[in-house]
């Protein structure tokens, strides 16, 4: 027995001696010959058996074989408990075991075995132990390899706490704790996170650990990443390079990693649009590759044709047509005309001539490349949709959107084919037709199509990942260019949250959505809220670049266009000002946006009648005008409307009618473009010769605009020609014109519109001067029923449902007529309150009740109406002298002869008194000598017929 266990202790000399060295394989023949031994000494259960064993798992570990070292730990384990000795020995085995089974991918079987080995570790050494540490740590990773990111950050935190107050925790061990998070946090999207915990990586390893290794290279390399994914590319360039430093220091650089390296650094360099520099590094690439595999080699032909892209992306057309043909010429001559590989470089061709508007060359392009993969790989392959989705944008561009969206459908559907519907692809493929879709007014298909990939991404990554933000802002977008302000707003607002919390505020998507945020509140009268996000916006701005300050120039501008959207003319002209000084100070290019921003302001001055202000405005639009467009475009005409309409609203009719007539001798109604503007000349000059009475050149020039105006101009146009014919008395002219002006509406769905409740009270006035009842009837109750659907009651709703009460008790129909006095009662009291027209509204309800024999409603009605007119005509008015008769009428009826009897009286003497003969009829007068004879009142009787 001595001998034998003499022979362990020296093979476990040899085996520690050989793993101190780092000679793994002879140390794993070691442990296995110690192994041996206890097996033919049948001694396979002891304590020492299980050390041994251990031992050899590490071993196995160092040589990554996770399989014998589970094999190894397991054996070591099932002996710990079988002897029942649950040590920190037996944490330990159960902790690597752990560790090996999650490499495994088996994280069920790792997870109990883990906690158990914490549990062990705080007990025997409390939870500041490096060992407990560690294994709060190596949960957080199971957790993390089991997709539980938020256990595992939770597990992961609390490692970094212990491990920041533990004093000799291992630098590289601190080092993974925050890398380990970081990752965590790139998996739930959170990239702020991420990129914080990678630079806190990064610091540690700079300040304590070799940086000359594969490991800091790792570090950098995702950070660069996570900075990419976040947008973040100046960060990523910086990571990138350090990494690729790193490379050169400790690997040749005549190394095809090296070049994937470079590759990778020369495309964050074109994001980041630094094109100057990606042709540097790419151009280093095609020396490397020359050096190493010569000029005739596919990898030298791609290089360069992404040089021939930076030229591209640089507006070097000649050039990067050049770099590609050259590409080709060198793919034909080593792999044939119909060779996979050519296609991208036809794709780059295409690319080239479409930016250059060159439509045939870009289309040849496209289709080879398109036929080279067909041939190739078939249609059911991602080179082949890839084709498929550069020439849907290229039509896209066009403004051709029925040929794009079949490209971009065709996509859609192969891609559906050979991938999941959630795969990133099929959902930027639905996010292109989707802008397709939009682009070219459709809507409902748009949000239809959008509304898949938002629930797609919802499922995959949740309501907080930057990933579903962005389908929910492709959304937005949409909803922007319907003008549906209101409904982008809320989206928007959710996006902001999720960006800055995901991003960061100095990212340029949380920025692009901050200020689309700020454009919808704007836009949708929230002008507070986009005040305080324009200026937050530009304070995130450091305005380092010319695109930094274009940025604050904009929303400078858009400042004040809130201000003026609030109605604080004043100061909005003076932000304004401000704003336009910005971009003449910076030297910033005036442009389209600028343009149309100053034409705006000038539209708000007009609206509030700052006349003076509105002309200096417009002097400065006309300078950019004369810069940018020509004096006889669309853009030039925009500017002649509103100087026109200053002239019109200060009053200067002639100076306006010459202005108007003098830009309408430039420009020919019969372009698209114009003719909507050249309407509204036409249809101001109308009004200026209206203002004069010149009835004749009125209608000339409505004639003129009704062969160009469209939809509301339209409307507009038959509405002011049937108001002058009616002026006329030309009644069957002016009816033509209102029924044309109906029609349309009707046609064009606009029947929910002032406009046509006004052409349906104009149709009824004149129906009524023409005694034609029955279309009165036919026009006003249109209108009563629009103006109560759209809330808009008013004195002309009142007047029409009266003349509708009147037509109605004219025609015998009690019921109808009853229905619009009541309407026109309420109404009434709705806006002005008990007053003397709701009282003879009352009077008017309750002679009706009476006439139907209804007594007690025709009672209450009169009673209430006596009531009203007392206090609003006094007890003289003959208006509430009539109220007093028609109760004592109904007093008379109901047989209350005495309250009848004081009424009549009181009636007769005010009648003699003061002569108000209206209020005491002959009627009245029978009744009363009825009831004197009645009661036998002789005497009062003959004084009433001496006095009559």
């Amino acid at each position: 027995m001595s001998y034998y266990i003499g022979e362990i202790v020296k093979l476990r000399a040899d085996f520690l001696n050989a793993h101190k060295k780092g000679d793994y394989i002879q140390a794993i023949i070691a442990g296995e010959k110690i192994i041996k031994k206890y097996e033919e000494n049948g001694d396979k259960d002891s304590i020492d058996y299980s050390i041994d064993m251990y031992n050899l798992g590490v071993a196995h570990d160092d040589v990554n074989n996770y399989p014998a070292a589970i094999d190894c730990y397991m054996k070591a384990k099932d002996i710990r408990e079988k002897k029942n000795q649950k040590t920190v020995e037996y944490a330990n085995i159960i902790n690597n075991l752990a560790i090996d089974l999650s490499i495994m991918g088996k994280n069920k079987e790792a997870l109990p075995l883990m906690e158990e080995a914490i549990l062990i570790f705080d007990k025997n050494y409390g939870s500041s132990h490096i060992d407990y540490i560690l294994a709060l740590y190596n949960i957080g990773n199971i957790y993390a390899d089991m997709k539980d990111y938020n256990k595992a950050i939770d597990y992961l935190r609390r490692a970094l706490v212990k491990a920041q107050r533990k004093n000799g925790f291992l630098k590289n061990d601190y080092a993974d704790i925050y890398s380990s998070l970081a990752k965590c946090f790139e998996r739930l999207g959170n990239y702020r996170e991420a990129i914080r915990n990678y630079t806190n990586s990064i610091e540690v390893i700079e300040n304590n650990l070799d940086t000359k290794s594969f490991y800091y290279m790792s570090v950098l390399v995702s950070a660069s990443l996570v900075c990419e994914k976040a947008k973040f590319y100046d960060k990523a360039i910086k990571y990138s390079e350090r990494a690729l430093e790193i490379r050169t220091s400790i690997m040749e650089e005549k190394h095809l990693d090296y070049i994937t390296s470079l590759n990778a650094l020369a495309s964050l360099y074109t994001k980041s649009k630094n094109y100057k520099k990606a042709m540097e590094k790419h151009e280093e690439i095609l020396g490397l590759v020359k050096d190493m595999l010569g000029e005739e080699h596919a990898f030298y032909a791609d290089s360069i044709n992404n040089i021939g892209v930076d030229y591209g992306n640089m507006e070097d057309y000649e050039n990067a047509i050049k770099y590609h043909e050259k590409a080709l010429e060198i793919k034909n001559k080593i792999m044939g005309e119909d060779s996979a590989n050519i296609a991208v470089t036809y794709i780059s061709l295409g690319n080239i001539y479409s930016k250059m508007k060159e439509k045939e060359k870009a289309v040849e392009a496209y289709q080879k490349a398109l036929e080279i993969r067909k041939n190739y790989y078939g249609e059911g392959n991602l080179y082949y949709i890839e084709v498929l989705n550069a020439i849907g944008k290229f039509y896209c561009d066009l403004g051709d959107y029925v040929e794009s969206c079949d490209y971009y459908m065709k996509a859609m559907m192969l891609r559906s084919t050979i991938a999941e519907k959630s795969s990133m692809g099929y959902v930027k493929n639905l996010m292109e037709m989707t802008e397709v879709f939009s682009k070219a007014g459709k809507k409902k298909q748009a949000l239809d199509l959008i509304q898949d990939g938002i629930t797609i991404r919802k499922k995959i990554y949740g309501e907080k990942h930057p990933k579903y933000a962005d389908v929910l802002f492709a959304k937005a977008e949409i909803l922007m260019n319907g003008k549906d302000y209101a409904k982008a707003q809320s989206i928007l607002e959710d996006i902001v949250v999720i960006r800055e919390e995901m991003l960061g505020s100095d990212s340029v998507d949380f920025k692009e959505a901050l200020s689309l945020y700020a454009d919808a509140c704007r836009l949708s009268g929230n002008y507070d809220e986009a005040i305080n996000c324009y200026e937050r916006s530009i304070d995130l701005n450091f305005e380092q670049d010319y695109d930094d300050k274009l940025k604050v120039a904009k929303e400078k501008v858009k400042v004040a266009l809130a201000i003026f959207g609030k109605g604080d003319i004043k100061r909005a002209n003076m932000y304004y000002k401000k704003a336009v000084s910005y971009y003449t100070r910076n030297k910033i290019p005036e442009d389209d946006f600028l343009y149309d921003s100053v034409l705006e302001c000038v539209r708000y001055n007009i609206k509030s009648k700052f006349y003076n202000e509105a002309n200096i405005i417009l002097d400065k639009a006309e300078k950019i005008c004369e810069n940018i467009y020509d004096s006889k475009s669309s853009k030039a005409l925009d500017l002649y409307i509103l100087k026109a309409q200053i002239l019109y609203d200060w009053g200067k009719d002639r100076e306006a009618i010459d202005y108007i007539e003098n830009i309408l001798s430039l420009f020919n109604s019969d372009n698209d473009d114009e003719s909507k503007s050249v309407t509204k000349l036409y249809i101001m000059l109308s009004d200026l010769y209206l203002k004069g009475n010149d009835n004749g050149n009125a209608l000339y020039n409505l004639l003129k605009a009704e062969k160009t105006a469209k939809e509301k101009d339209y409307v507009s146009v038959q509405n002011s020609m049937g108001d002058i014919y009616f002026s006329n008395n030309e009644y069957d002219k002016a009816i033509k014109r209102f029924e044309i002006s109906k029609n349309f509406m009707e046609e064009y769905k606009m029947t929910d519109t002032l406009e046509y409740i006004h052409v349906h009270d104009i149709l009824g006035d004149i129906y009524k001067i023409k005694d034609d009842k029955d279309n009165v009837i036919k026009m006003y109750e249109i209108a009563v029923l629009k103006r109560k659907k759209l809330d808009k009651k008013d004195i002309v709703y009142i007047n029409e449902s009266l003349m509708l009460g009147e037509i109605w008790s004219g025609k015998e129909n009690d019921k109808k007529a009853l229905e619009y006095f009541s309407e026109s009662a309420v109404t009434i009291c709705e806006l002005s309150g008990e007053d003397k027209t709701y009282g003879a509204v009352l009077m008017r309800i309750g002679s009706i009740y009476e006439k139907q024999s209804k007594f007690e409603e025709a009672y209450g009605m009169f009673k209430k109406a006596e009531r009203i007119l007392k206090v609003r005509t006094g007890e003289k008015s003959v208006e509430y002298l009539q109220a007093l008769g028609k109760r004592a009428d109904i007093e008379y009826e109901k047989g209350n002869k005495d309250e009848a009897l004081d009424i009549y009286e009181k009636l007769y003497l005010t009648s003699k008194k003061d002569n108000v003969k209206d209020i005491f009829d002959k009627e009245k007068y029978e009744k009363l000598s009825k009831l004197y004879k009645d009661n036998k009142d002789y005497k009062s009787l003959l004084k009433l017929k001496f006095r009559r």
